[in-house]
Formats: structure tokens, sequence, C-alpha cells
């Protein structure tokens, strides 16, 4: 059911002063209860509410009937107050009204300012009866608490209906009928209880307009990745909303087509990460194989992998640089790493002011992707030129799918040239050639490409101290395979030395450094040498005196 017939109904439940009970349902995140609150602020608006009190309840939690009718009551405020909370001076405004109706001989036992704390049995049975001709809506029904049974709560619902005139709105999440009991409860009470059954379905294009401000910087980029990909999950939707305003302000010096292409990725995964369906792609796989590398005859596909591969195609997505790299840690840490962000947005916005005077990589890249044409001298002349001109600003493994290509198509020579032009360009940035953060490059990587990084690592002399190597990684945040190819090089003796003479505050970091690597997710040899170390090193220093055995205790080393 879309959105806008569900806003119909809602408008003239709304308007309608009769006693009724609307149910609400749909998948988890699909926008129900921001639905209801934006249709509800709407009709306030408009003067569409007929009733004069609202109430509203999150079951979350609640384990008894009795909380659950004292919250209806705490929770109510006057219909010109929705669209915020009730507090303190709505509650005084409420049991106000109660001690008037109950008459002046009960004032005695409710004096004083502390509502909050002054319910006592009587009082908590005249609030419930207090509450007539009100709107309540009830949320996260299925979260209620274990004691709570869902006959009790549309019990209840009915006596709110029927004898106290009131309007009662159900917001539920379809996956509590995966529950049998809570089920075969709704089922039995709901044909004498529900008068009206909504289920929420909205399209992707229902949703962006519902969740997403037309007149934002990022509305038309959004929205169009987002129906792309056919997102239809409001919870999703708001959080890629989020990153998007995170990312923007970082990206506006640079070209538009930075901003976009952040975007297009940041939608794309979001979706992966957020959306927990077999059908989409995981972010490890968009992470490391893109179309470019379809055919690589070191590659089978699963009937999964297929399918993944499809969706991307059609997404545009052709694999993922450094720069993709940097907007995917944005979205699934929730913050941005301006400085490793602009670094990368600085290398495509490079490519994207020189490739509107001359051929782009991406557009060489046309000529394989959007045409079944006979075209393949003019793809590989066209990939030639690109990938000879743009090499700075090329991924590994955007280069990586390029030499497949080429040498699947008998073009070795041609491959041979365009690795060595990478490697001379891009001599100067040893990072470039580090592999490590694309997960499974080992297993599609070119064994030319492979060799040659390799030969090129181990020919790149890193003269920087240990202390240089800890610093550069405290600072970062992160460490790369050239920092622990250094620090496995230490032993006891230098771990020793290294603690034993640095004083302030980079010393807990540098001790923390080394512990936590040999037991991080993944951790290799390396990792965990330099740990093994390191934990010597610090029982020596614990055995030298009481006071340092307690200062190192403090990691977690002890004698």
């Amino acid at each position: 059911m879309s959105f806008y017939i569900v806003k119909n109904e809602i408008d003239r439940f709304l308007n309608s002063p009769e006693p009724e009970v609307l149910a609400i349902k749909g998948d988890w995140g699909v926008g129900k209860t921001f639905s209801w609150n934006a249709i509800l602020q709407n009709a306030l608006d408009v003067d569409g509410i007929a009733l004069g009190k609202y109430s509203y309840i999150s079951l979350f939690g609640i384990d008894s009937l009795e909380d659950f009718k004292v919250q209806m009551f705490q929770q109510q405020i006057p219909r010109e107050l929705i669209g915020t909370e009730a507090n303190l001076e709505t509650l005084k405004n409420n049991t106000a009204e109660i001690l008037e109706n109950l008459g002046k001989k009960s004032l005695p036992l409710f004096q004083g300012n502390h509502y909050a704390k002054s319910f006592t049995p009587a009082l908590d049975s005249v609030s419930f009866l207090s509450l007539t001709n009100s709107l309540i809506c009830i949320d996260d029904v299925e979260r209620k608490g274990k004691s709570l049974a869902i006959k009790d709560i549309l019990g209840t619902v009915s006596l709110l209906k029927e004898q106290k005139g009131c309007k009662v709105v159900l917001i539920l999440n379809d996956s509590a009928f995966e529950d049998t009991e809570f089920k075969e409860e709704y089922d039995t009470y709901k044909e004498k209880v529900i008068d009206v059954e909504l289920l929420l379905a909205p399209s992707s294009q229902e949703c962006v307009e519902v969740a997403l401000h037309p007149n934002s910087d990022m509305y038309e980029w959004l929205a169009q990745f987002i129906v792309a990909l056919n997102i239809n999950n409001i919870r999703v939707i708001k959080k890629i909303e989020k990153v998007a305003k995170l990312l923007i302000p970082a990206l506006e010096e640079f070209e538009t087509e930075v901003t976009e292409q952040a975007m297009h990725t940041l939608v794309l995964f979001s979706w992966c990460y957020y959306i927990k369906d077999k059908n989409i792609p995981s972010v490890d796989y968009v992470k490391s194989i893109g179309n470019k590398m379809v055919g690589a005859d070191k590659i089978e596909y699963s009937d999964r992998e297929k399918l993944w591969q499809s969706l991307l195609v059609e997404y545009g997505f052709h694999g993922a640089d450094d720069f993709d790299l940097q907007v995917a840690n944005t979205v699934m840490s929730g913050f941005v790493i301006k400085e490793d962000l602009v670094r990368e947005a600085e290398k495509i916005n490079r490519q994207v002011i020189a490739s509107k005077s001359d051929m782009s990589y991406q557009d060489a890249w046309k000529l394989y992707n959007d045409s079944f044409d006979d075209n393949q001298e003019e793809l590989i002349r066209g990939l030639y030129i690109a990938t000879m001109n743009y090499a700075p600003y090329i991924s590994p493994m955007d280069l990586n799918g390029c030499i497949h290509l080429f040498r699947d198509l008998e073009e070795n020579e041609k491959a041979d040239e365009l690795i060595e032009n990478y490697i001379k360009q891009r001599i100067a940035d040893k990072q470039a050639f580090d592999l490590s953060p694309y997960v499974g490059a080992a297993n599609v990587l070119d064994s030319v490409i492979a060799k040659r990084f390799a030969e090129v690592q181990g020919e790149t002399h890193d003269t920087r101290s240990y202390r240089d190597v800890l610093m550069d990684i405290s600072n970062n945040n992160k460490f790369v395979s050239d920092d622990l190819e250094i620090l496995a090089r230490a032993n006891v003796d230098d771990f020793y030395t290294i603690f034993k003479e640095e004083k302030g505050e980079h010393l807990n970091s540098w001790v923390s450094i080394c512990l936590k690597l040999g037991y991080m997710d993944g951790a290799d040899e390396r990792q965990r040498n330099i740990t093994h170390m390191a934990t010597q090193a610090l029982l020596g220093i614990a055995s030298e005196s009481q006071l340092n055995a307690r200062r190192v205790a403090k990691f977690g080393v002890v004698l």
C-alpha cells in the first residue's frame, strides 16, 4: 500500500471525532512512526485533528498493564502541543485536571510539586479513567515486555474506544508476526478491536519524498541513486542523509563530479552495509571486485556473485578506487577522516579537470561497459592512452582490471608497458604499491603486477626508526604493511629501550599499540611477534620494582 493511500486514510481518521482503532503495519525501517508523525503534524497545521488531546506511548520494555495505563496518562498533551514531548508541566496540568474532577476534598493527598512521584494507587486508577475523547498512538507493540500480553493491550484499546470515546492508533512491525503466539493472539482479537488495518509498503520514490528535503544540496543526487537501488527503508535513507551532510562540506572545494561520485558511492555502500539481504552484495565484495575484472581467467563467480555483479553494472559501479574506499569507511564508522578523504578527493579532482579537455579514464572504460560493438581496436587505444596519462589517479585494483582485459585480448606487451608506466609515475608514493587495504586482492591479482609491486616495495628503503613508526601509527590511527615490517624487526631490548626512554603523553599510546596489534582480528605473524616482544619488554620493566609492576599491570601485563 503506497504512502499516499496510507496518508489519505490517516487524514480521514484524524479528522473524524468518531471512536475508532487504526493499525499501521509494515516492515522494519519503512517509516511507520516517521510517516505517522509527519502526517499528524501536517494535520495539526491545517486544523485536521478532531480530538483535543494526544498521547504517544512506546511499549518498548513496558511489562505490566498498570504501567501501560499510567504511561498513557503521563504522556498526554493538548492537541496544540503535538510535536513536543510531555514534560513535568503537562503532567502537572493533567494531575490538576483530575483533582478538579475529584473535588477539593482530595487536594491534600496530592499537594506539592513532585508530581512524578505523587502517584498513589488511587491516582493511578483515576488517571486512566480520565482518558476520554483522546487521540492515542501506541507504538512498538511487538517490543512490549514479556509479562504484558497482546490480549491485554487489545482489551485496553477496545475499552478506550467503546467506553472512553478515544481514537487509537497501533503501530506494529511485520516481524512481530513471525512469533506464533503473538500472531495467534493478534488474529484472535483484531476483528473485535481493529476497524482499519493499513500495510505501509512505500516505493523508494515515495520514501525519498517523505524522508529528504527537496531543497537540499544533495537531494537530486541522493534521490536518483536511492531510487536506482530501490531503497524503501526510511531509516537507511536518513542514515544516508546524515553521512551526506558530513561529506558535502568536506568536498566543497572540488569539482561537482567529485561530490557526485561520493554520493553515488555513499548510497551503494549504505545499501550493502545496512540492509541485510542475501541478494544485496556484501561490503567486502563491492570493495574488492569490480566490473572491470569480469572475464579474468582467475575468477570463478558463484550464482549469487553473478547476481551481485549484474546489480553493480546496472547501478553504474565498475570498481572501488581509493576515494570510494574512504567514503565506504565513512559509512561504516559514521564520521569523516577529512585528511584522508581530501587526499583521495584531490586525485579524483585533478583527473576530472584533466578529463574536461581530453578523454578520461572513465570515458575510455565506457567503450567497454556501454556497448556490444566490435570496437576492440578503439577500446585498446583509448584505454592505453587514458591509463598512461592518468596513472597517478588510478587505484592499483583499477589498474589490475585493465591489465586483465589487455591480457584476455592478447595485448600482453601493452599490458606490461602500462605496469611499468604506473610504477614510474607513482614511485614516490610508496603506499600506492601496498595492496593490504583491498580485500581478496591476492586472489585476483595479475602475476606481473604482484611480482613488480613486491620488487618495488623491496627496493623502497624506509629509514624510519621504531619511534617514528609508533608515532605515525598513533597520529594516523591506522597502520600499513610497511609499519609492521619495521616494527617486526624490533627485539625485546629495542622495546625495553623505547618504553624506558619515552616520557610523556606518547608512552601510553605506544605501549597500547604494540599490545593490541597481535590480538586484532586477522592478525598476522608479524603482528603477533610485535605484541610478544613488547610484552616481554614490559615484564622486564615490571620486575624492576613494585612501582613499575603496578604501572605495567594497568596494561593487562602482570608478572
